[in-house]
């Protein structure tokens, strides 16, 4: 399976409990039941997170498109490793996905469960100086196509101004970034000391010490509020943690959920990760099936739309 099923599947698996006070025994119930949630009729999930079971997020529609945007660049002739072209077309093409509007309660035009800050940085044609996961949780299936390590970070950190200025969202991302393509790769971690750092007072000191180590490392004066709130830092340090911990794939999602906060984005990264490791099977009712001609326009609408009629059906 490539490393965008494996975060199309933790996508859509953490997506219907995402931020619930429940996500833990959410997730483990969708285990325990081998199927996806309804975020509303099981997770009792407001109106605005209403989702399609087994349907990705905005996670892996940005991850798909990165992918869809490096292939067609090929096609041209033009080189995708030219990264300042690539994020010029990255956001054009999202301009172009709000634009297209669908009567859903959460999306923003075909977009599906964005936060403020992409948001906003898609309506002012600029970036936003934000720490957060959003350069970090659509990178890993599109890096692993550079072909050398010393790569990484200069292409991921060109990329990633298109929508972040902070200097932690982009730390965040291209740690990530390296260490995922490492493990694609070369089959061996490649963990940056600081990341390295706070998993081992993760697995030594737990979960509240290690909050207090990401604060003190990176903002004293940014309000964490747990591993899995969408900080950079943190959450790299929870998934990779989560990931490399990993003894199945069912419980490495579980694993990740155990504080609640960002669960599709956190299980997507989680699931990035054991992608790239390699030797996990993802069960049969958790795979989620990716369109082989897919569109960032034609299906992300088609699919948007099927999710805004599903909601209306099981309102």
């Amino acid at each position: 399976m490539s490393l965008l099923s494996y975060q199309a599947s933790g996508d859509a698996f953490g997506a219907p409990f995402e931020f619930h006070r429940d996500a833990f025994e959410l997730a483990l119930q969708s285990v325990e039941e081998n199927r996806f949630l309804d975020a509303i009729q099981d997770c009792a999930s407001p109106r605005f997170r209403g989702r399609k079971p087994g349907l990705y997020t905005d996670d892996t529609q940005q991850g798909l498109l990165l992918c869809w945007i490096w292939d067609n660049l090929l096609a041209r002739g033009k080189d995708p490793r030219n990264a300042a072209h690539v994020a010029q077309v990255f956001t054009t093409v999202c301009y172009t996905m709000q634009s297209h509007r669908v009567k859903h309660p959460n999306a923003f035009g075909i977009h599906r469960g964005t936060g403020k800050n992409f948001r906003e940085c898609v309506q002012k044609g600029k970036p936003v100086h934000t720490p957060g996961l959003g350069a970090v949780m659509r990178i890993a299936p599109v890096v692993c196509q550079l072909g050398k390590l010393a790569d990484v970070t200069p292409w991921v950190a060109t990329l990633s101004r298109a929508t972040t200025t902070h200097p932690v969202g982009l730390y965040s991302a291209c740690a990530f970034a390296e260490h995922v393509w490492s493990l694609y790769h070369t089959s061996k971690s490649h963990i940056h000391p600081l990341i390295s750092r706070g998993m081992d007072i993760l697995d030594n000191q737990g979960h509240d010490a290690c909050v207090q180590y990401v604060k003190d490392t990176w903002h004293p004066d940014e309000d964490i509020k747990g591993m899995t709130y969408g900080y950079g830092p943190s959450g790299v340090i929870w998934s990779i943690y989560i990931a490399m911990n990993a003894t199945s794939f069912e419980q490495a999602m579980v694993d990740a959920c155990s504080y609640g906060g960002d669960t599709d984005t956190i299980c997507s990264m989680v699931a990035c990760v054991m992608g790239a490791r390699g030797g996990f099977t993802i069960p049969d009712w958790m795979k989620v099936e990716l369109d082989p001609n897919w569109h960032p326009i034609h299906t992300e609408k088609r699919l948007t739309i099927e999710e805004a009629s599903y909601l209306d059906i099981h309102p």
